[in-house]
């Protein structure tokens, strides 16, 4: 699996957009960490993993929406 910074590097270096999304605060029970992180590319693929189940679809969706705000 990619790296997600790697992965933002790579879309910095090649001027495309990107959304980088971290894991920096965990209430309750979630197989996420602190500090966990994905990466969002123009294409629409992800890069990483931010955790499961109702994280990881709020994660998709603040993605989608900042991705969406930025063209």
């Amino acid at each position: 699996m990619r790296d997600p910074i790697q992965a933002l590097a790579e879309a910095i270096e090649q001027q495309q957009p990107a959304v980088l999304a971290t894991v920096i605060e965990i209430r309750g029970a979630s197989p996420a960490k602190v500090g966990a992180q994905i990466v969002r590319l123009a294409d629409g693929t992800t890069v990483g993993i931010a955790g499961g189940g109702k994280l990881a679809a709020a994660l998709r969706q603040v993605l989608l929406h900042r991705f969406a705000m930025s063209a």
